[in-house]
């Protein structure tokens, strides 16, 4: 299992194919991505996420669950990981949330284009749930090992001169979580 913090900013953007080519030229590994995500709630409220990925060709299903945090603009999230086998690996688990109690709260699915940036991993996709539609959002995330205020703001500097180098202003930073803006909240 893999336990590391996730340090996040997402904006939305209104024009792809500009942004695309900006990321294009200042980060390398293009991959095509499609992620689906299914978020498993408790009677308690607290959760998990199990995510289909497909990254150029390599495919997964990932379970997460994470502390979340929000300073300011940015999410700061201890992550814990791992990953499930095979297609009946995913119906196993599946089977043994339903026995514990937990139920089905929503979906989400990004769809768009990765890179690697200086030690950023950038992500341009359009996100949508069932009924709703979000549009898209540029994510910029950094994974450190630490969390505290200097290893955070060393983070947000770069995710904001990341942000700069893409052409997407930060009055247009969404602070709200995906989950949430599916919701209506």
């Amino acid at each position: 299992m893999v336990k590391s913090i996730e340090i996040e900013l997402k904006a939305h953007v209104d024009n792809q194919d500009d942004c695309k080519k900006r990321l294009s030229a200042v980060g390398s590994g293009e991959k095509a991505f499609f992620k689906e995500d299914i978020y498993w709630i408790m009677p308690s409220g607290s959760g998990l996420r199990v995510r289909e990925e497909k990254i150029g060709d390599d495919i997964s299903t990932r379970v997460t669950w994470k502390k979340k945090e929000k300073q300011d603009e940015l999410e700061v999230n201890e992550e814990h990981e791992f990953e499930l086998s095979g297609a009946s690996g995913k119906e196993n688990f599946y089977k043994l949330l339903e026995m514990l109690g937990l139920k089905k709260k929503l979906s989400k699915r990004k769809e768009g284009w990765s890179w690697q940036c200086n030690g950023i991993t950038a992500e341009l996709c359009e996100v949508s749930g069932i009924k709703k539609n979000l549009g898209w959002f540029l994510e910029l995330e950094i994974m450190v090992f630490e969390n505290n205020a200097h290893t955070v703001a060393a983070a947000r500097k770069k995710l904001l001169e990341m942000l700069d180098k893409s052409g997407i202003g930060r009055d247009k930073i969404e602070n709200r979580y995906y989950t949430d803006m599916l919701e209506g909240v």
